[in-house]
């Protein structure tokens, strides 16, 4: 689950992993097309809008867990926001694969 917050509007948007018929893009994850949810890189395009990725690691022997926020940044040229998301998923997940 990716969170959206504009301090703003006080308020947070919380976005599915599984979008609806019509709510998602076909674009490459890790070399496979994947039906990704369009409502994250819509609401990171937003004017004012701080968007970030984060994800909670296991510390060991139960400690807890270690939590990293990177910044999430907007897409490149000739690349589609959805494609931006999954670029940026997929940096998460080679920083922290297990």
């Amino acid at each position: 689950m990716t969170i959206f917050g504009s301090a703003r509007e006080r308020r947070h948007h919380d976005v599915g992993d599984q979008p609806g018929v019509g709510e998602g893009e076909w674009e490459p994850f890790f070399g496979k097309l994947a039906y990704t949810a369009t409502l994250a890189p819509k609401l990171a395009r937003r004017a004012g809008v701080a968007s970030f990725l984060a994800f909670a690691k296991r510390l060991p022997r139960g400690a807890g867990y270690s939590l990293s926020i990177r910044p999430y940044r907007a897409a490149v040229p000739n690349e589609t926001p959805t494609r931006a998301l999954n670029r940026a998923l997929e940096e998460l997940v080679r920083e922290c694969p297990e």
